[in-house]
């Protein structure tokens, strides 16, 4: 930012011109540029909000498009099925109930994230343990990869026991 450039040569060369006169101009000169800089700023916050809407904006849309039950039609040898509701989650695997809360950023490169806070398990140990996924809405399809909770979140959509797991699922009706 550059400092304000002051022409006093009008008030030096006016010799009525008193000392509060010049403390005024100098005062008013200062705060243009002090609403110039809060112009400024504002202008850079409204952006970084409106960034910040746009990005929520995204997420709601990515977990409106999820909501529903999803599930596996068995080829696999597995049985899922998966019941998105808000930022809620119920997956049913094998007979095995899991809750969990969920946050997504389908932005996120190469593949959307979800980040998992698993709130019930049968085992009762998944309180409150994190798990980390991948996803990719396809219409009717979801996959989803997500890793046992202490993994890293997966990098591709691929089995790797006692790792992570992969998840083929269609919309139900």
């Amino acid at each position: 930012m550059h400092s304000p450039v002051i022409d006093i040569s009008s008030l030096a060369e006016d010799h009525s011109a008193t000392s509060y006169q010049y403390v005024y101009y100098c005062w008013i000169q200062m705060q243009g540029n002090a609403h110039i800089m809060i112009t400024r700023r504002s202008v850079m916050a409204l952006g970084l909000i409106g960034l910040s809407l746009t990005l929520s904006h995204a997420a709601d849309d990515a977990v409106k498009a999820l909501e529903g039950k999803w599930a596996t039609d068995g080829s696999a040898g597995i049985s899922a099925e998966w019941t998105f509701k808000g930022d809620k989650l119920e997956a049913d695997v094998n007979g095995n109930l899991y809750k969990a809360d969920f946050k997504l950023d389908p932005a996120a490169k190469p593949h959307a994230t979800m980040d998992l806070e698993i709130t019930d398990s049968p085992d009762g140990n998944g309180t409150k343990r994190a798990g980390k996924a991948i996803y990719k809405v396809d219409g009717d399809k979801l996959q989803i990869c997500v890793s046992l909770p202490g993994q890293d979140r997966p990098s591709e959509f691929t089995n790797i026991d006692e790792v992570q797991y992969k998840f083929e699922l269609k919309k139900k009706k």
